[in-house]
């Protein structure tokens, strides 16, 4: 005869394993226009997948998606997000007389057109020779004077279909450029909420066909609200200077912490280049600045522009906060090494803070919620106040160990309330305030000055 050990010990088992899922911040949406799948988001490892879908090697996507995934460390995967709005792009070239012999060049879609000046050539003549060559390219798009000659100053090139849109590249020094794209009937704001509430799960941002001063304002306006970080892509050579209306000066006027304004007047695709770079590193682990990115050529500035777009060491929030890829060349020579300058955010705060402290405010959320989810009843007492407190101290020192080096170690400070002191109508509800983190940020050593004193 045989006896069931149920009849003695009886063992029921309650599964308390469930935990919040970790939100990744090493992941990177890249929005633009098409219309080769009728899903809002899909997610790439390779790019040749992308080809495969029905993009093309032209397509601003796919090429976003090629300058992020060839940094290193490298994202496992990219996002694209189908926008529906149909802009019409629209880019302004306004040259500057510089003489006979001097070649005015902007490289369209692949293809270059230019206008050598002649002598006596004023900026007239320069449009009309520059918007010639520019229609005479087999690339769709309309140059035409403005205004008309002969009293041109500019030159407005205008795709021929909208949707289509085309890369503006290496135009020479004396050619500035403006990107006046006009946002499209389908608002960036409705695009932009369709895609999120097919797939919210992601962090970075690049709208990868929207590179003007109207639909980049409208896209920082849409994101600030959200735990995210835009990377703002732009080559409009006004940024360069004193004036106050480009778009760099926009955004920090606004201040918006969740844009990173980066220019490149190569117009490399510098943005997702940086995110590609910036994204897979551990929250905390590194900054933006002085690093290489792969596929990007920097722009050559001078010192006044470099001071006008990053501030000076000592106040680098005085300048209009933008991204940079430049060449650190030491005196007495003429090469150097291309890195990232710049890092701050429109709205003052480091791109590395931001993601720093959303890291630790969805670790804190996580650790919360799992101290709530693993037990049956979290008594509302001293102990049950003790052990969210724990949760949160927990998540801060997690945050002030490699990798995530956010918050000094030894200034972490919690402090949470007496029972006796909590109010009864925050018991009878079962809400628990007051437990407060105080820390220092650890940051980053940006710029240097070093006195060095001599002896015979």
């Amino acid at each position: 005869m045989t006896i069931s050990l149920d009849r003695i010990v009886n063992v029921s088992v309650t599964r308390a394993t469930r935990t919040a899922s970790r939100r990744s911040f090493a992941s990177l949406m890249i929005v633009a226009h098409h219309t080769a799948w009728a899903e809002r988001v899909r997610e790439y490892t390779d790019v040749a997948d992308i080809l495969t879908d029905g993009l093309t090697e032209d397509h601003p996507a796919y090429l976003a998606a090629v300058a992020a995934l060839s940094q290193s460390p490298r994202l496992r995967s990219v996002k694209i997000g189908r926008r529906v709005g149909t802009p019409t792009q629209t880019i302004d070239l306004t040259p500057t007389a510089n003489g006979e012999g001097w070649v005015h060049s902007v490289t369209i879609g692949g293809e270059t057109a230019s206008y050598t000046e002649l002598a006596g050539d004023d900026v007239n003549d320069i449009c009309v020779g520059l918007a010639a060559a520019i229609n005479a390219l087999t690339v769709a798009v309309t140059a035409a004077e403005d205004p008309a000659p002969p009293a041109a100053t500019k030159i407005i090139v205008t795709a021929d279909v909208a949707g289509d849109w085309f890369a503006f590249t290496d135009p020479d020094s004396q050619l500035a450029i403006s990107d006046d794209t006009a946002e499209p009937a389908t608002t960036l704001a409705t695009d932009l909420n369709a895609i999120r509430a097919e797939d919210a799960n992601w962090y970075g941002l690049d709208v990868a066909d929207a590179q003007s001063e109207d639909q980049i304002t409208a896209i920082a306006t849409w994101a600030e609200p959200l735990p995210i970080l835009y990377f703002a892509s732009t080559m409009d050579t006004d940024v360069e200077g004193t004036p106050t209306t480009d778009v760099h000066s926009v955004l920090k006027t606004a201040e918006r912490l969740r844009t990173l304004p980066c220019y490149n007047r190569a117009g490399s695709h510098f943005a997702p280049s940086a995110a590609g770079m910036f994204l897979p590193r551990d929250p905390g682990s590194a900054d933006i600045e002085f690093k290489g990115l792969t596929g990007v050529t920097p722009t050559d500035l001078s010192a006044t522009a470099v001071g006008n777009i990053l501030g000076t060491p000592e106040s680098p929030s005085s300048g209009k906060r933008g991204l940079v890829y430049v060449e650190a060349i030491p005196a007495g020579t003429n090469a150097g090494t291309a890195i990232t300058k710049g890092g701050l955010t429109s709205g003052g705060e480091w791109a590395d803070v931001v993601i720093g402290l959303d890291f630790l405010v969805a670790l804190i959320q996580e650790r919360l919620f799992n101290v709530r989810v693993a037990a049956a009843k979290v008594p509302f007492t001293q102990g049950g106040i003790d052990a969210f407190a724990a949760a949160v101290r927990g998540a801060a020192r997690t945050c002030a160990t490699a990798p995530y080096n956010i918050l000094d170690p030894e200034t972490i400070l919690v402090e949470a309330p007496d029972i006796a002191d909590v109010d009864p109508a925050d018991r009878q509800a079962r809400y628990l305030d007051g437990v407060v983190l105080d820390a220092r940020l650890q940051g980053a050593i940006r710029a240097t000055r070093i006195r060095v004193t001599v002896r015979p």
